[in-house]
Parts: structure tokens; sequence; C-alpha cells
């Protein structure tokens, strides 16, 4: 963002909940009328990465908020689900996924056990 202050983080909050076509670095009038609308006490500017370790999802209803405060504070900031053996991962809720601008993709191969066999057999993979 384009900016001269420290709220680089607001910004970047507001223009993803504000997508435009154009320049989408720049803060406009529209931009800064929003910026009293989010909820940013208790951050502390300028936020650097370390600081941003939950998560920035949006809840419609405060019941909701509610429950996931509950989850959240008393649990590590990442929650790991693994999918049974066998079973595929659908999404569904399309009109709840969110434009970010950069994304992680994993490798589940690293999740491979060695054999505990003898010589290994080039043709043949060595784990399970």
């Amino acid at each position: 963002m384009k900016n001269e202050d420290d709220m680089c983080f607001t910004w970047c909050v507001l223009r993803a909940l504000n997508p435009v076509d154009k320049i989408s670095e720049r803060i406009d009038k529209s931009l800064k009328d929003r910026k009293d609308l989010l909820n940013m006490n208790g951050i502390e500017y300028p936020v650097t990465l370390k600081a941003i370790d939950r998560c920035l999802n949006s809840f419609n209803s405060e019941e909701s908020l509610g429950k996931h405060n509950e989850y959240c504070d008393s649990n590590d900031a990442v929650k790991i689900e693994m999918l049974e053996e066998g079973s595929t991962l659908n999404f569904k809720h399309f009109f709840k996924s969110m434009r970010v601008f950069f994304i992680v993709y994993a490798d589940f191969e690293s999740f491979t056990q060695k054999l505990d066999t003898a010589q290994p057999y080039p043709y043949d993979s060595y784990t399970k």
C-alpha cells in the first residue's frame, strides 16, 4: 500500500474487503471512509509478521465469533486436521472464500515413512 503512516495492515485488510480493478495499492477516499468501521483496538502499529499469528476470519454473528474466540484463545494458532485415509477434500462454500495476496502449497509427500526393507529396487518406491 502507498501510505505515509504505519497502518499498512489496516489498509491491506480494508483493500481485501473492498477490492478495486485498478491501482489497488492506492488509499482512496472510500477506503479512508471505511477505516473507522473496523475494530482495530489492541493492534500495535506497525504490525509485524510475527504479530499476525491468528486467523483473519469473518463471522456472521456475535455467537459464532464468541465460539471461535473461546476455541482460539485456548489453542494454538493453527488447527491441524488430517483427513482419514482414502477420503477426499472438497470446498463447497465459495462465497466464504477471501481474496489473498499469496498462497502456500504444501507437499504432502513429506509425510511418507521409510521402509525397513533390504536393498532398494530402482523401479519401486522407498517409502510407504
